[in-house]
């Protein structure tokens, strides 16, 4: 299990899970739960915004997935599932688990019955497609990655403050980077290991968004690595991703610099 693939939030985070929680569960939605889904209630957050949040399939295409829904009785958990489902007419077995309303990501019971492992399934529900995501629940939490950043890269061996390290970067990459709070378009930017509001909503305010509040306080993207200076870069084009890349190499050939770039892609330069 990803050690750290749930972050806390204000919607779908639910108080600690407890046996008696999942007995009441399973009882009110009448199916016995994913046994990975509950480990990953259980030991790290009672459901949460997902930092991996993108999945992608050579046959199935792209998908984004905000959050995993926790079990409470709050508004955002999956004991309102049932409603949903009823809601968008879903056929019998689909229990949806996350999703916004256009896209729902489902438990699907339909081939292994309410007591057996359910497969993952998305439900685009504007056109009513019906998509085969992956065999079970732990398949479908390996497969997603970082959908936000485009590159981001760590230095493992470096004593440098981020002034320094800026100026370096600017000259070996012959750019001027973008403030981290503006959203990227087609130039880059470059933020520390803390995840920080890099959007505005259409009046300009980002405390609006519900999920500020967490992010201000600033949130590692990479806690798994304490030891590495990890820097983040937003491109779109990947003939700048790549030049980037070979500048790296180049300039700084005394340390230890890891590479990421989804899905799931590493290196070591």
């Amino acid at each position: 299990m990803r050690k750290f693939l749930l972050e806390e939030s204000e919607y779908f985070t639910h108080p600690p899970l407890t046996e008696q929680m999942i007995e009441n569960a399973e009882k009110i939605l009448k199916v016995s739960l994913p046994k990975f889904y509950l480990e990953l209630l259980t030991y790290q957050y009672n459901g949460g915004s997902l930092r991996f949040d993108g999945f992608s399939d050579d046959d199935e295409g792209h998908y984004t997935i905000n959050e995993i829904e926790g079990i409470g009785e709050k508004f955002g958990g999956i004991l309102g599932s049932l409603e949903t489902a009823e809601e968008y007419e879903l056929p019998k077995g689909l229990l949806p688990f996350a999703g916004d309303g256009h896209d729902l990501y489902c438990f699907d019971y339909r081939n292994c019955g309410p007591l057996g492992e359910p497969s993952i399934t998305h439900v685009y529900t504007e056109e009513f497609t019906i998509t085969h995501l992956a065999d079970n629940f732990e398949e479908f939490t390996d497969k997603l990655y970082d959908n936000y950043h485009s590159f981001v890269f760590g230095f493992e061996n470096i004593a440098d403050d981020d002034f320094s390290l800026m100026k370096k970067l600017s000259n070996i990459l012959d750019c001027t980077f973008t403030k981290e709070e503006t959203e990227a378009k087609d130039g880059i930017f470059v933020s520390r290991n803390a995840v920080h509001p890099t959007w505005k909503d259409r009046d300009g305010d980002p405390s609006r968004f519900l999920l500020y509040e967490n992010y201000r306080k600033g949130t590692w993207n990479y806690p798994e690595y304490p030891s590495c200076n990890w820097y983040m870069i937003a491109m779109i084009s990947r003939d700048l991703r790549n030049t980037v890349f070979k500048a790296l190499q180049d300039g700084f050939p005394n340390n230890t610099v890891l590479i990421h770039e989804p899905p799931e892609f590493w290196d070591y330069i």
